[in-house]
């Protein structure tokens, strides 16, 4: 049932605001800027990765989970590497809620990949500000 919700193609303000946001969230990976990261993220929050869902509860599982990914490209981003994004697709859930698909690719000076995968973003609109309340990694190739 449908109901009041708008699951038709997004208005452009409404994959502006998402696009936006996820420049922001990229560039806080590119300055290695934990703070941003987790901030990005409703408490509580789940990522979904490889089988497992991962929640976290509090800002302290939040700032330990994301740590621990920052800290494992930290070489790569100290040798030059940047997180660049492409494919960016919004489907809007109303006024309060959002899907975004979005692909990240860790490229290197060199323009070889560190990393390339889909990551999917269930957005919401708390307390007035937009953030995302789960996260989806999808396997390289799998889209």
């Amino acid at each position: 049932m449908q109901g009041d919700m708008d699951f038709d193609t997004p208005p452009p303000e409404a994959t502006g605001i998402f696009d936006v946001y996820l420049s922001r969230y990229m560039d806080a990976w590119n300055r290695g800027d934990l703070a941003e990261i987790v901030g990005a993220y409703h408490t509580p929050c789940f990522v979904f990765k490889r089988d497992q869902c991962h929640v976290h509860v509090d800002d302290a599982a939040k700032e330990a989970y994301f740590g621990a990914l920052l800290d494992a490209t930290r070489s790569e981003l100290a040798t030059g590497a940047r997180w660049h994004r492409h494919d960016l697709r919004v489907q809007t859930l109303g006024p309060t809620g959002a899907l975004a698909t979005v692909r990240w690719v860790l490229t290197r000076p060199d323009g070889t990949a560190a990393e390339d995968y889909f990551d999917s973003y269930l957005f919401g609109r708390v307390s007035g500000r937009w953030c995302f309340l789960g996260d989806t990694v999808h396997e390289a190739g799998a889209l």
